[in-house]
């Protein structure tokens, strides 16, 4: 287990960078330039994955202590006892619309209008309007109308043989 002591005397090696284990996967990187890296080592679906937690730096503002990184260790041990990718939960856009919106948008055309005025927030204006044309063109002709929750998959896929 490490200590705020071991981290604030952990000095950089000339030529590479090393590790100081904490436990359950998380462990410090220092690399050679100095920079103290928290990073959370687990496996999913049998591969084995890398998540950065910030940077250990007493005088920046954004700094992750010991107790910080753990806690964050813990959150994604908690995603990952879910059965939840914690690196794919980070990349996964912070949308303003809810399923709970989703769902209560009765058809389709209506869900697919508030996922697309949330995904276009994220995407650059050029493709953002590339995917608003496939949508509308698309999508919106055949299933618009229908009820969102009543959507089969063969339906869908009947769609999407069409678009191919």
């Amino acid at each position: 287990m490490l200590t705020e002591k071991t981290i604030k005397n952990a000095k950089p090696k000339d030529s590479k960078a090393y590790k100081f284990a904490d436990g359950h996967g998380l462990h410090l990187l220092i690399t050679p330039n100095g920079s103290k890296l928290w990073r959370f080592r687990y496996r999913f679906d049998g591969k084995e994955s890398m998540l950065g937690l910030g940077a250990y730096s007493p005088n920046d503002p954004q700094h992750v202590s010991l107790a910080k990184a753990r806690e964050r260790c813990f959150e994604a041990r908690k995603l990952l006892s879910e059965g939840r990718n914690p690196a794919a939960e980070r990349k996964q856009p912070h949308s303003s619309i809810t399923k709970g919106a989703i769902e209560a948008a009765v058809t389709f055309e209506s869900a697919a209008t508030q996922w697309l005025a949330s995904c276009k927030l994220s995407l650059t204006p050029k493709y953002g309007d590339v995917v608003e044309r496939r949508v509308e063109t698309w999508l919106i002709p055949s299933l618009g109308p229908c009820d969102i929750r009543k959507i089969t998959g063969p339906e869908l896929l009947r769609v999407i043989k069409r678009v191919h």
